[in-house]
């Protein structure tokens, strides 16, 4: 019997996984039983930004200059904007979300990202379609940006969950305060990353890092940047 259905096909897919495993980016893309995995899924796809930008079958990007992240990694910094964690525990305790609230979800997270995006110098290349992108090299953007690394877009990710999940903001709030995200400076050099997810070694190379309590101490470090640069709490 031939499926016509792309998600049954791409939910079949993943099913196999069950009994013989399959890599964490195709469980990413194609599992849609998943709350999580669809959503990523949703963004990858709708949002400009990522749509063509994202390696859905590879476990790192590499040196590809065309891909900003790999699907598991997108999937990962989503979880960090919707849960405020990427941790495996609390991932799994938020898979049963109901129709109605995983549309709000989606709403939130294509907002923060959209609007991120408008206010970053850096990421509004990507506000270009990709089709229509034939200069933008990432790969270069990576060597030397945090944020266009999974590690630093997780922290971005995060702070975009206290904006949208945590206190109570106005949309004036809301959007004074991812301005503040988007002009944090990303680049390697920048003091806020050294020693956190950015360490060098003593040829002075900066290698990013993405241990969870690294990345931690760097998100706390960030909260006070933007706090200072908003005039706003973001916590407490």
């Amino acid at each position: 019997m031939r499926e016509d259905d792309l998600d049954q096909i791409h939910q079949d897919f993943a099913d196999c996984a069950k009994t013989r495993p399959i890599p964490p980016a195709l469980l990413a893309a194609f599992d849609v039983s998943n709350i999580l995995a669809s959503l990523t899924r949703q963004l990858a796809k709708e949002l400009v930004i990522f749509d063509g930008r994202i390696d859905k079958v590879s476990r790192t990007v590499g040196k590809d200059p065309s891909y900003l992240f790999t699907m598991n990694q997108l999937k990962v910094c989503t979880a960090e904007f919707l849960f405020g964690s990427s941790r495996k525990q609390v991932i799994e305790s938020r898979s049963n979300q109901k129709k109605g609230e995983t549309s709000l979800l989606l709403a939130k997270a294509k907002a923060f990202y959209m609007e991120f995006s408008k206010n970053s110098e850096a990421w509004k290349a990507l506000l270009i379609p990709a089709s229509a992108t034939s200069n933008l090299d990432l790969y270069t953007l990576r060597q030397q940006r945090i944020d266009f690394n999974s590690v630093g877009f997780q922290i971005i990710s995060k702070i975009g969950h206290l904006i949208f999940f945590g206190k109570k903001f106005t949309d004036e709030e809301q959007n004074k305060l991812i301005s503040a995200v988007a002009h944090i400076d990303y680049t390697r050099e920048s003091p806020l990353w050294q020693n956190n997810v950015v360490l060098s070694d003593e040829s002075g190379n900066r290698k990013i890092v993405s241990q969870m309590a690294a990345l931690e101490k760097a998100f706390n470090i960030v909260v006070k940047e933007v706090e200072n640069q908003a005039g706003i709490k973001l916590i407490g």
